[in-house]
């Protein structure tokens, strides 16, 4: 707090001040930073949680998602589950009784697609790593694709185009040893349907690695 007085001056001396003018000064809100996520990417469907460097004097966070107000809370993270594969931006402004920060950098989020592993009942488990090949194929629009693991363990299973890139992250967790089957419903990470084509499917499990080519035809 500053406190000023009037006086005034005529060439001799200056008058008592009469007027005192008090002004105010305070430190502008800090702008919080960009969130950060606790799975990157997320998958469609499942729980995710995204947090924030605390400001000091904020009261409350809001999170936006490209101008859509997310959140309104205390709390420097919240906790959301986002069904519909995609690219989201999301930024975070601060408040006190005073102020509203500017809303802050954005975080680009990747939310792919969910994809389910479901075990094959069998009374004795695999003695052997394998791929089979994809039933039905050619194929449109969904195929599943078998495989079988001997021991437990993390487990990838990708998709690529014909040209190498990565289309679809199947699976990418640890599994338990078993047979286990995965539909692929011809779309890519961000829900995308894909064009016909010929497509590679790639196991990684351990020390054991194969592919196998599949064709989609609409």
């Amino acid at each position: 707090i500053h406190e000023y007085y009037l006086s005034v001056e005529n060439g001799c001396q200056w008058s008592d001040p009469s007027q005192r003018l008090r002004i105010v000064t305070k430190q502008t809100l800090v702008t919080p930073e960009a969130p950060v996520s606790d799975h990157s990417p997320a998958k469609a469907g499942e729980e995710f949680t995204l947090s924030w460097t605390a400001v000091p004097d904020a009261d409350l966070y809001r999170l936006w998602e490209q101008g859509q107000l997310m959140y309104n809370d205390v709390r420097s993270q919240a906790t959301m589950t986002l069904n519909t594969p995609g690219e989201y931006r999301f930024s975070v402004s601060a408040i006190n009784d005073c102020e509203i920060s500017a809303i802050g950098p954005e975080l680009v989020l990747i939310v792919d697609a969910s994809t389910a592993v479901e075990d094959v009942t069998s009374l004795e488990l695999p003695e052997s790593y394998s791929l089979s090949q994809n039933y039905p194929n050619p194929f449109n629009p969904t195929t599943q694709i078998e495989f079988s693991l001997k021991r437990s363990g993390h487990v990838e299973l990708k998709i690529y185009n014909i040209l190498g890139e990565l289309v679809r992250t199947l699976v990418s967790e640890q599994l338990s040893a078993g047979n286990k089957v995965v539909v692929w419903d011809g779309r890519d990470d961000l829900g995308r349907t894909v064009t016909s084509g010929v497509y590679l499917y790639n196991l990684t499990a351990g020390d054991f690695v194969e592919s196998k080519k599949m064709v989609l035809m609409k």
